[in-house]
This record gives structure tokens, C-alpha cells and sequence, in this order.
């Protein structure tokens, strides 16, 4: 497990900072989801240099790289979910807003035909 730690443990700092990044309010959220995909890509495209550093140690397991790559894809797919449910949430809410402007409009009109045909 020796070579396979460092390349885990940031695997590991990277998940904390992209869910403590997403979880912070006073942040826009166009710009949450945005770095959270940035880190997804990154983190998929992370699976080349790890795995040349991990082939790099003729000590290394199999199991330890496998592991280590696979986690690194998981992490890398977890940042892009978490992504897509913060923008499905501002998109939820913004379509909630129109929502009940267009009804607020739609009662305000009715009203209006009302009183013109008193």
C-alpha cells in the first residue's frame, strides 16, 4: 500500500474539497456546478497519471491499483452527479418562480374580464 497511498489520499482531499465546495451557500450557484464538473473532468482525466505513477512501483498489488482507479472514476463521477443535482435544483426552483408568476398573471387577468363584464 506504500506508492498507492499518496495517489489515494489525494484522491480522498480532492472528494472532501469538491463536497465542501458544494455544499457552501454563499456561493453562486452557476459557479458551484461549473467547478464541480471542472473537478469531475479532472479527476477522469487523473486516471492517466495515476496509473503511470502506480505502474511506475513494480511493489504494487494489483488490487491496490485496481482500488485506486477505480476510486479515482467513482470520485470523478460523484463530483459530475452532485453537479447535475445542484443545477436540476436551480433549475427546479426557477421553473417553480415562472410557475407562479404565470398564474399570479393568469389570476390577474381573469379579474380584469371579470370587471369589464359588470
Amino acid at each position: 500500500m506504500g506508492t498507492s497511498f499518496i495517489p489515494f489520499s489525494a484522491i480522498i482531499a480532492v472528494l472532501i474539497i469538491a463536497f465542501l465546495f458544494a455544499s457552501l451557500p454563499q456561493i453562486n450557484h452557476k459557479t458551484r456546478y461549473r467547478v464541480l464538473y471542472a473537478i469531475a473532468i479532472i479527476m477522469l482525466f487523473a486516471v492517466i497519471p495515476i496509473s503511470e505513477y502506480l505502474t511506475g512501483d513494480t511493489k504494487n498489488s494489483n488490487s491496490n491499483y485496481l482500488l485506486v482507479l477505480i476510486f479515482d472514476v467513482a470520485v470523478g463521477y460523484f463530483c459530475m452527479y452532485i453537479a447535475a443535482l445542484l443545477k436540476f435544483n436551480v433549475l427546479k426552483r426557477k421553473n417553480q418562480a415562472l410557475e407562479n408568476a404565470l398564474t399570479e398573471k393568469q389570476q390577474e387577468n381573469v379579474a380584469i374580464l371579470r370587471g369589464l363584464s359588470h
